[in-house]
């Protein structure tokens, strides 16, 4: 039976000293003895000064175990798990162990954002309506890191986030159910057609730092994204078979070979090996300059907006190098599923949005119209045969 006590000294006759339990009134400190929702029995210390304090807790202490009961948890823990508590304590290390470092990083950006919403709410209570409530805050006052609004997709991705978070938390037990299950995401359109002319890769190469622009180079040639570019190390490239091994730790998660260039070869074996303060060479083909580990995405990314300003070139993402990069192909001819595989794509639709066609091949679709038609077929549509099947009396 659940009850209050304190731990008490007491002489024994023989002079000795004993520890007793007591449940009369007395300076504390006081404890409680009581058995939780999962059946476990409990002997907790409290801060509690005397018996009515002691007892006030315990109340609680039965309070929450009931609830826990209600609800079907382990523990009164899970009742009072908050979501900034779960993705701190526990999400945002498993993304830490099994994520790449870039996405990594992107994650804890949403987890930060969600917190200040909705961080304080015990898991258990958050609602379909408060995920909506976060979801349309984002609309009207959400901001990038530059002051412009939100786009859809970068709310949808923090929203596809959360509904990871809540769907791990089911998995776990802490809730039955995920408020962001049906949620419907904004619309998208994921129509980008930019990519870099041949006009404009001179001015770009010409205006980028000594240790950017063989990055610059290396995606225009290969379509390699710049996470995977940086993280190329040297027993990546096989020199004499001409090929890129690129780790499975992309975005794919699929390891997979690109051709090399000539061109590409002759850029790459030409990056200095850089020598670490102890002695060995770093394993990094474009290391950072300071310690040979790998160089921060950050480094690059920023180094892309000053090129990209110094060079006078508007709305220029770094992406589109590898969209370039499958423009090109698609322009020569290449499949899109030979395309796709180049990219790491699963399926060809994904790659129709980076090898699209250029206002130059539509142009001279266009004016193929101005050429003679085929003798014999002007002027009539030819006809096509209806073959009906027989019917039987």
């Amino acid at each position: 039976m659940a009850k209050v006590y304190r731990l008490v000294q007491e002489r024994t006759e023989g002079g000795g000293v004993r520890t007793v339990r007591r449940t009369d009134t007395g300076p504390g400190p006081w404890f409680l003895d009581f058995v939780d929702a999962a059946g476990r029995r409990h002997r907790d210390a409290t801060d509690a000064q005397t018996k009515t304090e002691a007892q006030t807790l315990l109340r609680s202490k039965l309070s929450d175990n009931v609830k826990a009961q209600i609800l079907g948890v382990p523990t009164v823990d899970v009742v009072r798990t908050t979501l900034a508590e779960f993705l701190d304590d526990t999400y945002l290390p498993h993304v830490d162990a099994t994520r790449r470092e870039g996405t990594a990083e992107h994650y804890k950006t949403y987890a930060d954002r969600i917190k200040r919403s909705l961080g304080t709410m015990p898991l258990r209570l958050i609602g379909k309506a408060d995920v909506q409530k976060f979801m349309d805050d984002r609309i009207r006052t959400g901001k990038s890191k530059h002051g412009k609004p939100l786009s859809n997709a970068s709310i949808n991705r923090e929203m596809a986030f959360l509904r990871a978070t809540l769907y791990d938390a089911m998995g776990r037990g802490l809730i039955d159910r995920n408020p962001c299950a049906r949620m419907k995401l904004l619309h998208e359109e994921n129509t980008r057609t930019r990519i870099l002319t041949e006009a404009e890769q001179p001015k770009l190469l010409e205006k980028a730092d000594d240790w950017f622009r063989p990055v610059l180079q290396t995606a225009i040639l290969s379509g390699l994204r710049l996470g995977e570019i940086l993280g190329l190390k040297w027993d990546d490239v096989d020199f004499e078979r001409k090929l890129i091994f690129v780790s499975h730790q992309s975005k794919s998660h699929k390891r997979r070979e690109v051709p090399l260039l000539p061109q590409l070869a002759q850029l790459l074996a030409a990056q200095p090996e850089m020598i670490r303060e102890g002695g060995g060479k770093s394993e990094y083909i474009f290391p950072d300059l300071a310690n040979g580990d790998r160089r921060p995405y950050h480094d690059a990314q920023n180094a892309f907006l000053r090129v990209r300003k110094t060079a006078g070139l508007k709305d220029l993402h770094f992406h589109d190098l590898r969209r370039t990069f499958a423009s090109r192909l698609a322009q020569r001819g290449v499949s899109l599923q030979a395309i796709a595989k180049l990219l790491g794509h699963g399926a060809t639709y994904v790659t129709e949005r980076y090898a699209h066609l250029s206002c130059d091949d539509l142009r001279e679709a266009v004016n193929r119209l101005m050429r003679p038609a085929p003798s014999g077929g002007v002027g009539r549509i030819p006809a096509v045969e209806v073959v009906r099947p027989a019917v039987n009396p």
